[in-house]
C-alpha cells in the first residue's frame, strides 16, 4: 500500500475502490459548536457521511493550522504542544509524529470544497480528540474535546525489499501503564499480529518464487506486505486498536484482513463485544437490526451490493468490532456478506443508543454532557473506500 512500492501502487489502488465521486454529491449544512461555542463554519454532510471544516474546527482547538502548496493546496500541517500532524493531500496519507498512514482506511477521507479542505467526522475524532455528536432538536453538530489516556504510543517500522516482496510494518507498541507485566502482555499481542503478517508474506513469497522456480507461474510481480494501524478509543482506561494486514500473492488483486484489540487497561485483557453488554439486554437484537437496515439502504442507494446467498442475518457471539470516540463499529471482512469492490463493510451504533445494554462499568461510554445528544438516525453510514 506504501507508495515506494512500484509494483504495488496499482493493486493496492483496488482496495479502495468506492470514491466520492461514485456518490451522489447532495449537500445538507448544519451550524457547529465546540464545547458549547459556536465556530464560524458549517458542517457538509455529503450522502449520509459527515464532513467537517478542518481549519475552523482544528484552529477552535488550538492548533496552528498551514496550508502547503499555495492555491493548489497539497498539505496541511497542523500542531501544537507535543502534537504534530501532516496532512498530505495529493498520496492520501497523515503522518501523525512517527506513524504515517492512509486516509482512506475504513471510510475516512476529505473532499475539497470551494478550495476548503473538509474531512470525515471519524477521522477528525479519532485524530484531534473530540466527541461528534448531531442535536436531534436543532441539527448543529456538537463537538467536546476530551482527554486521552495517560500513556504514551510508538510506531514500531520494519521495512525490507528483494526480487521477490516489499514488506512495510507498523504496528504500535504502549509506554507509561503503571503495571509494566499488563503493559508487555499488550505490546507482545500487538507485536506478534505484526510479525505474523510479515511472515505470512514471506512465506507467501517463498510459494511464489518456488512455482516460477518450477515453471508454474511467470508472473513478473512482486508479493506485497503491508500493516499498519489505527487507534480508535483511548480513554476511560480502554484501549481499542485496528490493524490492518494486507498482503498481495501475485494475483490480479491483494486481500486485507482487519483485525481489532479493545483492551482494559487495569487487567490487560482482551474484550469481546459481549464484555461490555449486559448478558440479557438484547443487544444482540437491536444490533441486528440496525445492521440489517442500514444494508437495505446501502444497496437501495446503489452504494452497495450484498450476495443473494448468505445474506446477514446475525451477529457472531464474539463479533469483530472496535470502539471509536462516539459508536461501537461491527465490521466485516472481505467477501463475508458483500463483493471485493464493497471493501470491508462498517456498521456504527452510537454508545447513546445502548445505554439500556451497556454494563453499568461501561457508562462512562455514553455519558456525555447535556448539550450533546445522539442524532435523529441511529445509525452513521460509512463505507470503506478511497476518497479524493
Amino acid at each position: 500500500m506504501t507508495k515506494k512500492f512500484i509494483v504495488s501502487i496499482g493493486v493496492i489502488s483496488l482496495l479502495f475502490s468506492l470514491g466520492i465521486h461514485c456518490l451522489g454529491f447532495t449537500n445538507e449544512n448544519h451550524a457547529l459548536y465546540l464545547d458549547g461555542k459556536a465556530i464560524k463554519a458549517e458542517v457538509q454532510t455529503i450522502d449520509g457521511t459527515m464532513y467537517l471544516p478542518l481549519r475552523a474546527v482544528c484552529e477552535a482547538m488550538g492548533y496552528n493550522v498551514k496550508w502547503n502548496g499555495g492555491s493548489g493546496v497539497s498539505s496541511v500541517t497542523i500542531n501544537k504542544k507535543g502534537k504534530y500532524l501532516l496532512l498530505d493531500l495529493k498520496s492520501d496519507t497523515i503522518t501523525d509524529g512517527e506513524h504515517t498512514y492512509y486516509l482512506y482506511n475504513a471510510g475516512n477521507g476529505f473532499v475539497l470544497i470551494e478550495n476548503h479542505v473538509y474531512v470525515e467526522s471519524g477521522f477528525l475524532s479519532e485524530t484531534v480528540q473530540v466527541h461528534i455528536r448531531q442535536n436531534q432538536k436543532t441539527g448543529a453538530v456538537e463537538l467536546m474535546s476530551f482527554t486521552e489516556n495517560p500513556i504514551s504510543i510508538h510506531t514500531m517500522k520494519v521495512h525490507s525489499e528483494s526480487d521477490e516482496i516489499n514488506i512495510d510494518v507498523q504496528y504500535p507498541q504502549i509506554n507509561g501503564l503503571h503495571d509494566e507485566t499488563i503493559q508487555n502482555d499488550i505490546n507482545k499481542v500487538l507485536r506478534d499480529a505484526a510479525m505474523d503478517c510479515q511472515n505470512e508474506g514471506l512465506q507467501f513469497a517463498y510459494d511464489l518464487a518456488k512455482e516460477k522456480e518450477d515453471g508454474y507461474d511467470q508472473n513478473p510481480n512482486k508479493c506485497v506486505t503491508y500493516f499498519n494501524y489505527r487507534i480508535k478509543y483511548n480513554q476511560n482506561n480502554l484501549l481499542s486498536i485496528v490493524l490492518l494486514n494486507y498482503q498481495y500473492t501475485g494475483g490480479a488483486h491483494g486481500g486485507t484482513d482487519q483485525i481489532a484489540y479493545t483492551f482494559d487497561l487495569n487487567t490487560g485483557k482482551i474484550l469481546e463485544l459481549g464484555d461490555l453488554m449486559k448478558k440479557d439486554s438484547g443487544y444482540a437484537t437491536y444490533i441486528n437490526s440496525e445492521i440489517r437496515k442500514a444494508i437495505d439502504e446501502r444497496v437501495k442507494a446503489d452504494i452497495l451490493y450484498e450476495f443473494e446467498d448468505g445474506k446477514f442475518e446475525s451477529i457472531r457471539q464474539d463479533p469483530d468490532f472496535y470502539l471509536s470516540n462516539d459508536a461501537v463499529v461491527i465490521y466485516f471482512q472481505e467477501y463475508e456478506y458483500f463483493p471485493y469492490a464493497a471493501g470491508i463493510q462498517e456498521f456504527s451504533i452510537p454508545y447513546t443508543n445502548l445505554n439500556e445494554q451497556l454494563k453499568t462499568e461501561y457508562a462512562c461510554l455514553y455519558q456525555i454532557p447535556e448539550f450533546l445528544t445522539s442524532s435523529g438516525t441511529s445509525l452513521m453510514l460509512t463505507i470503506q473506500g478511497r476518497f479524493y
